[in-house]
């Protein structure tokens, strides 16, 4: 074949086939390409004058745009220098030494320490506690969850999605049980039989709603004795 003239920077070459239009690629590049083919590919002018070369600003490299960095690129060698370059030079910012490797300015971070002081709805108690909990709003997972159990039972019931609070209805009551009328106290846990517990005057069994109305403080052992009959009263016990 005749040799041919490349129309980007005017050399003339040998084409290996008959379709090639520019000059063939640098010595030592891997893209098959020369510099004149990957600009018109890119929509630029392959005859337009070539940009001259330039050292970083940062690292003091000598580049040529189009073929060590982009083409776009006048002052930097790569993004990184441009980066730690700005960082350096900024106003109101100190200089700090160039880091390699991965950094996460998010972990390197101290986490905000906020807290939130309430009073639990469900045992009275004054709590401190941090809002990135998963029981916003009460002392404890074990409070949220008594709520949430209860608010379920009447849910299935039919006596609507409401939620009753302990604390409420204890201090309504004056902290004595609904069913044998002696004093609770507040401090005990299930399962001992003197912990205090939420009834329902008329059981969730037996068609009773799930509201405050119908809902009273009484002993453990009260209320599991009472279990789903209607037959103790208040003020009295059957003990069985």
């Amino acid at each position: 074949m005749e040799n041919r003239t490349c129309p980007g920077c005017g050399k003339d070459f040998k084409p290996k086939h008959g379709g090639q239009r520019y000059c063939p690629p640098e010595p030592g590049r891997k893209d098959k390409r020369s510099f004149c083919a990957r600009r018109a590919s890119n929509g630029r002018d392959p005859a337009a004058p070539m940009p001259e070369p330039f050292d970083c600003e940062e690292c003091g490299k000598r580049c040529t745009p189009g073929q060590d960095i982009g083409m776009t690129a006048s002052r930097f060698c790569s993004a990184r220098c441009k980066a730690s370059w700005h960082h350096v030079h900024s106003e109101g910012r100190p200089a700090r030494p160039r880091v390699m490797g991965p950094t996460c300015s998010v972990k390197q971070r101290p986490e905000r320490r906020i807290f939130l002081f309430g009073t639990c709805p469900e045992c009275g108690e004054s709590f401190l506690t941090k809002p990135r909990r998963s029981a916003k709003g009460y002392c404890s997972r074990r409070c949220q969850v008594s709520v949430k159990q209860r608010r379920y039972r009447g849910y299935k019931a039919g006596g609507g999605y409401r939620s009753l609070h302990f604390s409420k209805i204890a201090e309504r009551d004056g902290l004595r049980c609904g069913i044998c009328g002696e004093a609770v106290d507040m401090m005990l846990k299930v399962p001992d039989p003197m912990a205090p517990t939420l009834d329902h005057i008329v059981p969730l069994a037996r068609g009773g709603s799930h509201s405050e109305s119908n809902a009273q403080l009484a002993h453990f052992i009260c209320n599991s004795t009472k279990g789903d009959g209607t037959s103790c009263r208040s003020g009295q016990l059957a003990l069985v």
